[in-house]
């Protein structure tokens, strides 16, 4: 009974803290000059026939607002689809670019999401592929891709977490609405860092602890070196983007806390804004 209490202290006190970093986190908006987007952006596409899988992405080179870069969209129509670019940052929030794979021409378009961090950046961006000819009966490709935050003193958060999630209002819209539906028990499983610098997971929401989970995609995790937690994760339906913080633990027998908010954008045009917090064990 006392360890229930404890986490529905937390969700409650932490809630409003939530709702106070929304218009601070996630209406984050871009500078007036280019980020630095160079390095690695991994994650994950859905093809307008609905398959899905993971995809590897570098920019190799930034010149200012030229980027230049290559990547593999894995197990697409049973082949892995290999491209090579040359972008153009249009805005600090937008890229647009050409190049080549093996069977024709790649053209596409992302919207792009900075976090700051210290010692650097961390990056979300929103590309739409379009392959021409298209690989099989794939058409467009969307992806959800993660640029992790720099350097090599970075809090490792991986580990088992479980919480709470819930429906808020989302302050990016005038008169939104919470649904007082969208709430339950959220899972999270994350696997240590890879090489390529990212946490690679998991992601669960159950509405309804006896049926199946709504939600349950996998995800890709990045912390900066003051505690500030990005993931994305996406799966048939949507796409989620998270931007929370690391609240360490007091001692060695207690767990590590993630609390922030998130924004759920289903491919139908629907989106939900909410926040959940959950602890981390090692």
């Amino acid at each position: 009974m006392g360890r229930r209490f404890f986490h529905v202290k937390f969700w409650v006190g932490n809630l409003t803290c939530a709702l106070t970093m929304a218009s601070a986190m996630m209406a984050f908006g871009p500078s007036q000059n280019p980020p630095n987007v160079e390095g690695v952006w991994d994650g994950f596409y859905l093809a307008t026939d609905g398959a899905t899988g993971r995809v590897e992405s570098d920019v190799t080179r930034q010149d200012f607002r030229r980027l230049a870069g290559r990547g593999t969209l894995f197990d697409l129509q049973n082949g892995d689809v290999s491209y090579r670019f040359d972008a153009t940052m249009a805005r600090a929030d937008f890229v647009n670019g050409t190049g080549e794979a093996a069977a024709g021409r790649l053209n596409f378009q992302a919207d792009l999401e900075t976090y700051a961090g210290r010692g650097g950046d961390a990056g979300v961006m929103f590309p739409q592929y379009h392959f021409v000819p298209s690989p099989g009966d794939s058409g467009r490709v969307g992806a959800i891709l993660l640029h992790p935050f720099p350097g090599a003193v970075t809090p490792d958060i991986s580990g088992s977490g479980r919480g709470t999630f819930a429906s808020l209002p989302d302050p990016n819209i005038p008169g939104d609405v919470a649904d007082p539906n969208f709430k339950g028990v959220g899972l999270v499983q994350i696997s240590p860092r890879s090489a390529r610098g990212s946490f690679a997971g998991r992601v669960e929401f159950f509405v309804d602890k006896n049926k199946s989970p709504v939600i349950s995609w996998p995800l890709l995790a990045t912390a900066s070196a003051d505690g500030r937690v990005i993931m994305v994760s996406q799966g048939a339906a949507g796409k989620i983007t998270y931007d929370g913080n690391l609240i360490p633990a007091k001692d060695d027998k207690s767990p590590d806390f993630v609390w922030g908010v998130f924004r759920l954008q289903f491919h139908d045009g629907q989106s939900l804004f909410g926040a959940i917090n959950f602890n981390l064990a090692r």
